[in-house]
């Protein structure tokens, strides 16, 4: 949805059967339920004035 995309649902993070994702997208976090996830919600309002969501905050380890 709209509110999604301007919530930077798209720009979560996804451990195991956890979404860390910006807070105020009911409907994400509705949806997320019904998948079975859980929602862990962050406020990042100040960091997304800079055009940032919470993926940027990240990095990533990968064990090859």
């Amino acid at each position: 949805t709209k509110e999604e995309a301007n919530g930077f649902c798209a720009n979560s993070v996804v451990t195991g059967n956890n979404v860390i994702h910006q807070t105020g997208t009911v409907s994400f976090n509705h949806k997320l339920k019904e998948l079975g996830y859980n929602s862990i919600e962050v406020n990042l309002s100040e960091f997304m004035k800079s055009g940032g969501g919470i993926h940027c905050l990240t990095n990533i380890l990968e064990y090859l």
